[in-house]
């Protein structure tokens, strides 16, 4: 199981320890790492979400008053269909505690070229 604080963990030394290029693709590096480990061929954000859900106790009704957003929308990006723009990465990353490049970096990790505000 991906554990949300161990992977914000290492996005931070990654940030501490690489200029902004090399950042960048360490961040795309590790998500390749965690998606093998957990055994998928593409490891949707939302299967995180879905984990930090449950590992909390809230439904993804609790979830979607913390980020001020639809339940669909909540549904829809569990469910692999949505896509988490820089807008409602920026609410994740305050929602569980983690930076909002986290969530942009797993969503770009996943589905190249899909955080335009425009989707």
């Amino acid at each position: 199981m991906l554990d949300l604080r161990e992977l914000s963990d290492i996005e931070e030394q990654l940030k501490s320890n690489y200029n902004r290029p090399l950042w960048h693709d360490a961040c795309r590096l590790l998500a390749e790492v965690y998606r093998l480990r957990a055994g998928v061929k593409k490891f949707k954000p939302g299967e995180l979400i879905q984990e930090e859900i449950i590992a909390r106790g809230w439904t993804q009704n609790d979830l979607a008053g913390r980020l001020r957003c639809p339940p669909s929308w909540v549904h829809e990006v569990i469910a692999g269909t949505a896509v988490i723009t820089p807008s409602m990465a920026q609410e994740l990353g305050k929602t569980f505690g983690t930076s909002d490049l986290f969530w942009t970096r797993l969503e770009l990790a996943y589905r190249p070229h899909a955080t335009d505000e425009s989707h």
